[in-house]
């Protein structure tokens, strides 16, 4: 971590059903999507089955979770385009309330990680 470098670590799992059964949507649909909204300077990565981690480089955590909302809400509607429902959670951590690696942050956002419902 850089002196004074301001950053968070967003995890975004997200899942989907048809007529009640789980339904894979290659990663690659999501990265595109999810891809047009965010800035160029962030870092956007699949990391595990459903999860994508998302890198934002001088952000604090409360606009991390606004950026992941606001993501959550883009496939959401998505999703609904194609007929599919959708289960979402999301944890976020900052840079600096890791223990100083990479690892600590994104196990401290995946504790963080929260189910969220949104209804438009």
């Amino acid at each position: 971590q850089a002196e004074g470098m301001n950053a968070t670590v967003v995890l975004l799992h997200l899942e989907f059903f048809q007529s009640g059964l789980a339904t894979r949507v290659p990663g690659t649909i999501l990265t595109d999507l999810l891809a047009t909204s965010i800035r160029s300077r962030d870092h956007l990565l699949p990391w595990r089955d459903d999860l994508y981690l998302l890198l934002l480089p001088g952000s604090d955590r409360t606009a991390a979770v606004e950026v992941a909302d606001r993501l959550v809400r883009k496939v959401q509607r998505w999703a609904q385009r194609k007929r599919l429902m959708m289960r979402a959670a999301v944890g976020a951590a900052a840079i600096a309330e890791g223990a100083g690696t990479a690892p600590s942050v994104v196990q401290l956002a995946v504790q963080r990680l929260r189910h969220v419902d949104y209804i438009d």
